[in-house]
């Protein structure tokens, strides 16, 4: 008799089961959530050392970028000619797309149309042509691991059509830009 006076109670059992139920239900949560949180960490370690990011200043590549914008770069990326690249000029980060890779000759018409390799170079990304303010003569090559860059907006851009920045040495290349991700509303991936 005295063991079945010590047994639970069907609902002794039942409040027993709810208990452990929500004991480890709870402890399941917690670690879903912790290993959610460890996740986006890892992730956001890796886009931030992997995918640098930049904020744009200026409009020098307006339309395609504006101030404000923040995109992605990827590091030791392929270039090709209209690709949009990060690069370092003494202490400061500026962001041009390439018209010219080694070897490539470059001409830049007073009316400024470029031609690369003496084909026109339809620009639909330009916001207007311009010579805009050089000091080189033209056609001129690429030399060997340089590149000849140029913003959108050639009237309100330093690049390499003028000697103070000229062209860009591959050292100083940082990556090529890889997606817009600010605004949300301008969020693109480029090739």
């Amino acid at each position: 008799m005295s063991n079945a006076a010590s047994r639970p109670t069907a609902e002794q059992l039942r409040a027993e089961l709810r208990r452990i139920d929500r004991k480890h239900g709870s402890s399941a949560f917690v670690r879903v959530l912790l290993a959610i949180l460890a996740l986006l960490i890892v992730a956001g370690v890796l886009v931030t050392v992997l995918l640098p990011g930049y904020v744009i200043y200026g409009d020098s590549m307006a339309p395609a970028l504006n101030e404000g914008d923040i995109v992605l770069c990827l590091p030791n990326a392929s270039l090709r000619s209209e690709d949009i690249i990060a690069f370092r000029y003494g202490e400061r980060i500026l962001i041009k797309r390439v018209i010219g890779r080694p070897g490539d000759t470059v001409e830049i018409t007073p009316e400024g149309n470029v031609l690369l390799n003496g084909v026109l170079l339809p620009e639909p990304y330009c916001s207007s042509p311009a010579q805009g303010a050089t000091d080189f003569e033209y056609p001129l090559t690429v030399p060997a691991r340089c590149y000849f860059v140029l913003g959108d907006r050639r009237g309100s851009s330093v690049d390499s059509r003028n000697s103070i920045l000229g062209f860009i040495h591959e050292d100083q290349i940082i990556g090529r830009i890889v997606a817009v991700i600010w605004p949300l509303n301008k969020f693109s991936i480029k090739r």
